[in-house]
C-alpha cells in the first residue's frame, strides 16, 4: 500500500494541505513541520520561540552544546508554568533550567572530566558566577590546556584577566573563555627558565606575587606535580637592600622550613674590599716583578762590560779579582 498522499481538495485542512506539501518538497519538510505545530500547539510553540529569544538576550548562541535540549526544556517549563505572564519571570525560569541543567558544576568530578576532554570540541556553558568563585582552577586549567604544561607566572596573570573580565550577561561559553586567553596570550611576556632533569624540569621564574618581587626555583615533575625548592626576594626599605632566602626542605609542604638573609650593602662592601686587596696584591706583584727585572737588566750589563774592562787593565765595580 502506498504511502503517498493524494491531493487535497479545496475544502481540505490546513494541516492536510502541509503535509501533502512536505511531501511535494521535502527540502521544506522542517519549516512546514513547524507550521503544523503552531497550528496545532499554538501556546506550545510561542513557548519555544519564547526560549530562543530569552536565550539570544543572554548572549548563549545556537552553537551551544545542548542548544536544543536547552530550548526544549525551557520552552516546556514555560508552557507548564502557572505564572508565566512576563518576561521577567521567563528570565527566571530561563535561568534556572540553565543554572540546574545545562550549566557545567565545577565541583563535581565527572563535569570537570568532561570539560578537560571537551574544551575544545564544544562550545560549553559556565555561569559567570561559577567562573568567578572557581578563578584559580579555570586559569590552570586553560593555560595547561593551550601550552600543555604548568606556568605559576602565566596562571597567576590569566587569573588577573579573568576577576577584571566583564560583561553584561550572567553566562560565559568556553569558546569566549578561549578568545579571552588567546587574546592575553597575545601580550603576555614569559620570564621563565626551563632545564630538562630526570623525571622533570628544573624551573625558575618571577614571583607571581607582585608584592614580593623575586624569583620562585622549583621541580616539576613528569607528572605535573610541583616541588617547591626555593624562593628568593628582594627588599628594599629605609635605603637597605636585602635578599631573602627561603628555603623548602620539606618539599611535598607548601610552607618554607628554613630562612636566611643577605645585606647586600654589605656584601657589596666585601665584594669592594676584596677588589681593593686584590688591586693592592697585584700592584706589589708588578713592582716586585719590575725590581727584578731591573736587577737582572744590571747584570745583563756587567756581564757585557767585563771583558772590555778587564782587556784595559781595568775592574769594573763588584769584581773581586
Amino acid at each position: 500500500m502506498s504511502n503517498e498522499i493524494k491531493k487535497p481538495n479545496y475544502g481540505a485542512s490546513e494541516v492536510s494541505v502541509a503535509r501533502y506539501l512536505m511531501q511535494q518538497f521535502p527540502e521544506w519538510k522542517e519549516q512546514l513541520k513547524n507550521l503544523v505545530h503552531a497550528y496545532e500547539m499554538p501556546f506550545q510553540h510561542f513557548c519555544k520561540k519564547e526560549a530562543e529569544y530569552r536565550l539570544d538576550e543572554l548572549g548563549i548562541p545556537d552553537t551551544i552544546h545542548e542548544y536544543a535540549s536547552m530550548v526544549t526544556s525551557i520552552a516546556n517549563k514555560l508552557f507548564d508554568s502557572e505564572t508565566y505572564l512576563s518576561g521577567d519571570v521567563a528570565d527566571q525560569i530561563t535561568s534556572s533550567v540553565l543554572d540546574k541543567d545545562f550549566c557545567l558544576n565545577l565541583k563535581d568530578e565527572k563535569q570537570i572530566t568532561f570539560l578537560k576532554e571537551n574544551y575544545f570540541q564544544s562550545e560549553l556553558l559556565l555561569a559567570l558566577a561559577e567562573l568567578k568563585s572557581n578563578i584559580p582552577f579555570l586559569s590552570s586549567l586553560v593555560c595547561k590546556a593551550n601550552i600543555k604544561k604548568s606556568n605559576r607566572n602565566m596562571e597567576v596573570a590569566f587569573q588577573r584577566v579573568l576577576e577584571n573580565f566583564e560583561t553584561d550577561y550572567d553566562y560565559i561559553t568556553t569558546k569566549e573563555l578561549q578568545g579571552l586567553f588567546l587574546t592575553f596570550q597575545k601580550n603576555y611576556k614569559d620570564n621563565q627558565a626551563r632545564i630538562k632533569i630526570p623525571g622533570g624540569e628544573l624551573v625558575a621564574e618571577e614571583n607571581p606575587d607582585p608584592g614580593h618581587p623575586g624569583i620562585c626555583v622549583y621541580l616539576e615533575l613528569e607528572s605535573g606535580d610541583i616541588m617547591d625548592l626555593t624562593l628568593i626576594e628582594h627588599h628594599n626599605q629605609d635605603g637597605k637592600s636585602t635578599i631573602e632566602v627561603y628555603d623548602y626542605e620539606d618539599v611535598w609542604n607548601e610552607n618554607w622550613t628554613q630562612k636566611h638573609s643577605i645585606d647586600t650593602s654589605e656584601a657589596k662592601k666585601v665584594f669592594e674590599d676584596n677588589r681593593l686587596a686584590g688591586d693592592r696584591r697585584r700592584e706589589a706583584v708588578r713592582c716586585e716583578g719590575m725590581g727584578a727585572a731591573h736587577e737582572v737588566q744590571g747584570l745583563r750589563l756587567l756581564h757585557h762590560l767585563q771583558p772590555q774592562a778587564v782587556a784595559q787593565g781595568g775592574v769594573l765595580l763588584g769584581d773581586s779579582r
